[in-house]
């Protein structure tokens, strides 16, 4: 009983040199720059540092498909039929593109008929050999007989001069033959080769496709001349992409083969690819100075030939302080900070930024390190408030505070001290006294 006694007593006493300071200083409006006292608690505070930050230099470049081809044509002819357009997508061998092949079939025809030609001279030339061969053979057993009837004396030497031309003459006749025969050999093998090359010339009428795929682009029309060289079709894989782009010769140093490097296509929101470089062309561009990198994507990913992409390649580090994005205030064409004091008042800072890295950015000017700031300040921070730490008693809100405090107020003025006292009270009411004021009380 006496405590709580004692304990209004002392609130009496501070409302009493409270409510003077509040008459005497109370106005129906705040000057201007003049603002209402608010306290904070809860809010998330860290401590700028300089950290070192890898330097890269920002390569750019364009999406390509692992294998391009341009298909063309091999001939001249017209075109008859285009099986395919832009974008379609095909698999290996099927045929895009048909060639006129009346003049084709023609030659086709032409070495059919000289390989049917070859071939029946062939048998005759066999069938030759095969009779001077059989001449030959009954010509030298004829020989064999006459040379022992003359070893006998049964036959004059005329008799035996003519049996051996007849020899003679029979090995010449089939040596003849085997020589035709040879010959009309050739001239077979001769028109089987022309007949393949019309049945090759035959299938290059039909142009199909080299690998699984996509059509990129289309050069030609239906009825328009082909001819060897002319591009006709332009295809393309699409299970794999690269990047290329262009290196000056000033950070050729700093790559290598197989070296990991960040991709990103902002078309498709990658922000964050692993690529690996798998080519470095070793002649450089006399012009510009660079050379072309060859960067390997991911596969699966829905690309497009002609895409923009960069590559971030790693050159060195650089002392630099970085802050999250969260922490960035942007009004108009001001970038700031909230800054803590170490008495946990809040002081709104500009700041000047530099590069960008995802979520955080590089401040360049504004704050120091070891300085600390609001990480995430809400909207309804302002310059000169005060932070509270978990410590600290944290009064109830003022809406509340001032209706529990009306009568204090009547004219409900928006002045200074009254919001100031009003938070007082909220704080002495909760206060606990650990003593108590002497006051004698009569029984």
């Amino acid at each position: 009983m006496k405590l709580e006694v004692n304990r209004k007593i002392g609130l009496l006493f501070l409302l009493i040199i409270s409510l003077g300071f509040v008459l005497s200083s109370c106005r129906d409006d705040i000057e201007p720059g003049a603002k209402d006292n608010q306290l904070f608690k809860g809010l998330e505070i860290a401590t700028a540092k300089v950290k070192a930050v890898p330097e890269l230099y920002e390569a750019v470049g364009t999406v390509m498909a692992e294998n391009t081809s341009e298909l063309a044509a091999k001939l001249m002819a017209r075109v008859e039929r285009i099986a395919v357009k832009e974008g379609d997508r095909v698999n290996s061998g099927d045929v895009l593109v048909y060639l006129d092949q009346r003049q084709v079939l023609a030659g086709v025809k032409q070495a059919e008929a000289s390989l049917a030609e070859a071939q029946r001279a062939m048998e005759a030339a066999r069938a030759g050999r095969d009779a001077a061969k059989a001449a030959e053979e009954l010509a030298a057993a004829t020989f064999s007989r006459y040379q022992t009837l003359r070893q006998n004396g049964s036959i004059s030497a005329q008799q035996f001069d003519e049996v051996d031309s007849s020899l003679r003459q029979a090995k010449a006749g089939l040596t003849q033959a085997e020589a035709q025969f040879s010959a009309v050999t050739a001239r077979v093998e001769q028109a089987k080769a022309a007949l393949s090359s019309a049945q090759v010339t035959l299938k290059d009428t039909m142009i199909g496709s080299p690998y699984s795929g996509v059509v990129a682009d289309k050069h030609i029309e239906e009825g328009d001349m082909a001819s060897p060289g002319r591009v006709l079709l332009t295809m393309e894989t699409t299970e794999k992409y690269r990047l290329y782009v262009e290196i000056p010769e000033v950070h050729i140093k700093d790559v290598d083969q197989k070296q990991d490097v960040k991709v990103e296509i902002p078309a498709r929101g990658l922000n964050n690819l692993n690529g690996v470089i798998s080519t470095i062309v070793p002649a450089g561009d006399p012009g510009s100075r660079s050379f072309l990198v060859k960067i390997d994507l991911p596969e699966g990913l829905t690309l497009k030939t002609g895409m923009f992409g960069k590559a971030k390649i790693k050159y060195g580090s650089s002392n630099q302080m970085i802050l999250p994005g969260s922490a960035i205030i942007h009004r108009g064409q001001l970038t700031a900070l909230f800054i803590v004091g170490g008495d946990g008042v809040v002081h709104f800072r500009l700041i000047r930024l530099g590069r960008s890295y995802q979520d955080s950015f590089e401040v360049l000017t504004g704050i120091s390190d070891g300085e600390r700031y609001v990480v995430k300040p809400p909207p309804t921070l302002v310059d000169g408030a005060r932070i509270l730490s978990e410590n600290d008693y944290f009064p109830q809100s003022l809406p509340q505070a001032q209706s529990r405090f009306s009568w204090i107020n009547p004219l409900n003025t928006k002045c200074i001290p009254v919001v100031n006292i009003l938070t007082f009270l909220d704080l002495a009411e909760n206060l606990s006294f650990s003593g108590s004021i002497p006051v004698e009380v009569s029984s």
